[in-house]
């Protein structure tokens, strides 16, 4: 046993120093760099296209609720409080923003205003300056929490948005 014990320190204690050389924690740490480079930037991209799949799975289901309370009342809500989804938030920790288009002449004859409504002004439109939607405008404002009525305009290109009546959802760059 002696023997076998003797010959395993030879093998393995012949150094009188043990440990790592400065060139080697070098390309170990510049291998992990190299390596984390590689995978952060995809993980970020793999963790956008899960937000973007969330918001347009919550506007999918904000667009059934006020779906639900037409079918009830006959009339589009004025907010999303009278849905009460007025506090969700998409995940970039934003609202989402409702805009009634459908109903604004309706509910400005109720106000007492007169003439095309703030509303109508506001509506989101395509590069060609149409509007997406004739009913009502649903959307998050995207990652940078920014948005113009012009879909083209750079602030809005990352917007999810709910266009052509309810025909697409998604990010406003691709519709």
């Amino acid at each position: 046993m002696d023997f076998l014990f003797a010959q395993w320190n030879f093998l393995f204690l012949t150094k009188k120093y043990k440990g790592f050389t400065m060139a080697e924690l070098l390309a170990t740490v510049a291998i992990i760099a190299i390596l984390a480079s590689i995978a952060v930037p995809g993980y970020q991209q793999y963790r956008d296209r899960i937000d973007i799949a969330i918001a347009m799975t919550d506007i999918q289901d904000i667009e059934l609720a006020i779906e639900r309370f037409r079918a009830r009342r006959g009339r589009f809500p004025d907010s999303l409080a009278d849905i009460s989804k007025d506090l969700k938030l998409d995940p970039w920790g934003n609202p989402y923003h409702y805009l009634n288009i459908a109903d604004t002449s309706e509910r400005d004859q109720r106000r007492g205003h007169t003439g095309q409504g703030r509303d109508k002004q506001n509506m989101r439109r395509d590069r060609n300056l149409k509007p997406i939607n004739s009913d009502y405008d649903l959307f998050s404002a995207g990652k940078d929490g920014d948005f113009k009525p012009q879909l083209n305009a750079k602030a809005s290109r990352d917007d999810i948005i709910r266009a052509s009546d309810g025909q697409f959802v998604g990010l406003a760059e691709e519709y």
